[in-house]
């Protein structure tokens, strides 16, 4: 059966039933042979669509308008900062029901491919990027997991260069690589999980790169950020179509353990370099974990993503600790209870040669599977109804990064008061109604979540 796209119409109402359908599709497309995938999907879909009804019911708080978006700019040949505007109208269901290609930067145990089928979404090619070599080896080990549980959503050509269509350290990449991809012929989405011990509280705090501020040493590791920007950049200016992304790193804003140097300096610097991000815990949609993090992506407007992930209850129970039942301890989890509590099957850490520590390791750095899906099941229905207008007003794109980098001391609250005209405020309004009313259309076409009360999935589901 082959995917095909419809295509998008005008009317946003029309557009958001042509997205449930090419979402129904694509369910009963690679499901047919797996009722356990297909009940998981279903699952997903039923919560996270209860979750954007109850966000934008006509009672619910209204969400804040958008942040003026950032442009590209380019600072002695590298990009260093990226397009932040959100991507077309229907242009996600598109690339879900053709198929994309994923390029996964700091690749590890490809969290990033395994939560995108979870939604539905065709993998027609995998591109993978990872120094690590224990990584890489574990990572060749899933694709062949990967593929036998989505056989028509993974098929194995997707991934039969994956280690070899770009250098396996992204600063290593050449410009001829990176064309090479841009101009595949289809929809691209860029996942990378940045390397976070220079930003956590738990970590080095020592910022993005190797060298000072106010005498402060910084850290290289988290400092492959710049390198994920570039490479986004030089995807953006020479792709065709509308470039995909979501960038995933600790939330640095929270960080308490270090407010000059990590929430004060790097948290701003950050947002002036990729936007806005949306802030969650990973427990709050269904992962057995806390895991406060930021995402920055374009699959649908910020504000009214994070308006749908802040109504979302958290689970105040779950702990970073299991409680043997047999000894009535509290105990630190197995290797296997990490890779469950992250959305990951039983043993999928296991590659021959690689040790448990390695295991533990590679789980500790990875994306939490379950946040990710979900989050990609929510940017989906917010993209499926969006309209341009909802953005907060707006003026020239360049000005937009210019504002950005100069009131990088200030993006957690930043004053848009000069973006403001006259009926500005009204229209934004008017924006929000619409995507209330087309949102309604959509998720109509979905079940209601049986436990709708708490919000909150089935522990078993995906």
């Amino acid at each position: 059966m082959e995917q095909r796209a419809a295509h998008q119409p005008d009317d946003p109402c029309t557009a958001a039933d042509l997205a449930v359908s090419n979402l129904g599709e694509a369910w009963s497309y690679h499901t047919d042979k797996e009722d356990h995938e297909r009940s998981r999907s279903r699952r997903l879909w039923a919560a996270v669509a209860q979750w954007v009804r109850e966000a934008f019911r006509p009672e619910s708080p209204t969400p804040a308008a958008e942040r003026p978006h950032l442009s590209a700019t380019k600072h002695e040949g590298r990009f260093c900062s990226i397009d932040t505007s959100t991507i077309p109208r229907g242009a996600m269901q598109d690339a879900c029901a053709r198929g994309l290609m994923l390029v996964e930067l700091c690749g590890g145990i490809c969290a990033g491919l395994e939560a995108l089928p979870k939604t539905g979404a065709k993998v027609s090619r995998y591109v993978y990027c990872d120094k690590d070599p224990v990584s890489r080896a574990t990572a060749g080990h899933r694709l062949r997991q990967l593929h036998l549980r989505f056989p028509e959503l993974l098929p194995e050509h997707a991934y039969a260069d994956a280690f070899s269509t770009i250098a396996q350290d992204i600063k290593a990449m050449t410009p001829c690589e990176l064309q090479a991809i841009a101009q595949a012929g289809m929809h691209i989405m860029v996942m990378a999980g940045t390397e976070c011990q220079d930003l956590s509280a738990t970590g080095s705090l020592q910022g993005l790169q190797a060298g000072k501020i106010s005498s402060v040493e910084l850290g290289r590791h988290s400092a492959i950020l710049y390198d994920v920007v570039n490479l986004i950049g030089t995807l953006q200016a020479a792709a065709p179509t509308k470039l995909m992304y979501m960038i995933e790193c600790v939330a640095a804003q929270h960080n308490f353990a270090s407010r000059e140097v990590i929430r004060d300096t790097m948290h701003p610097l950050m947002c002036a370099m990729i936007g806005t991000p949306v802030t969650c815990d990973a427990a709050q949609l269904g992962a057995r974990a806390h895991r406060l993090r930021n995402y920055w992506h374009n699959l649908a407007p910020i504000h009214s993503t994070q308006h749908v992930l802040d109504l979302v209850p958290r689970d105040p129970a779950r702990t970073g600790e299991v409680l043997d039942i047999e000894t009535d301890t509290w105990t630190a989890p197995t290797v296997n209870e990490r890779e469950r509590a992250m959305g990951f099957e039983t043993d999928a850490t296991v590659a021959p040669g690689v040790s448990q520590t390695q295991r533990m390791a590679m789980i500790g750095r990875t994306l939490d599977v379950r946040a990710v899906s979900r989050l990609l099941a929510v940017t989906n229905l917010v993209n499926a109804s969006q309209t341009e207008s909802v953005r907060h007003p707006a003026e020239d794109p360049a000005t937009h990064a210019s504002y950005a980098l100069t009131h990088a001391d200030s993006m957690d609250s930043p004053d848009h008061s000069a973006y403001d005209a006259d009926g500005a405020h009204d229209s934004c309004w008017e924006a929000v109604d619409h995507l209330r009313d087309n949102l309604q259309t959509l998720l109509a076409q979905f079940p209601r979540s049986p436990r709708s009360g708490s919000g909150l999935p089935d522990h078993g589901s995906a």
